[in-house]
């Protein structure tokens, strides 16, 4: 039976996604830097706050987050002053 999802030369990539585990203290990090724009994707490993610059409007936002969880955000910089998170994954 053939497949309901029709063969795409695009599809493969569409499904792809690119990451970068920062460990540790948040430093002052250019996410623009990694070449593919602004992260869409922002995972803590720790608990505690974590600023970044927003992609919209280029401000600093304070992100509150558990261990483990996500936000959906275009962000372009990790931001070091009032950051407490200990480790975050950003995803492209």
């Amino acid at each position: 039976m053939p497949s309901p999802i029709p063969a795409h030369p695009e599809a493969t990539h569409l499904a792809s996604f690119h990451f970068v585990a920062y460990p540790g203290a948040i430093a002052d990090t250019d996410l623009s830097a990694e070449g593919r724009g602004p992260c869409r994707r922002i995972r803590a490993t720790a608990a505690g706050n974590l600023v970044v610059k927003r992609a919209s409007d280029n401000t600093n936002v304070t992100l509150p987050m558990l261990a483990g969880e996500s936000m959906d955000i275009q962000a372009t910089s990790l931001v070091a002053a009032s950051s407490t998170v200990v480790g975050c994954v950003v995803f492209w």
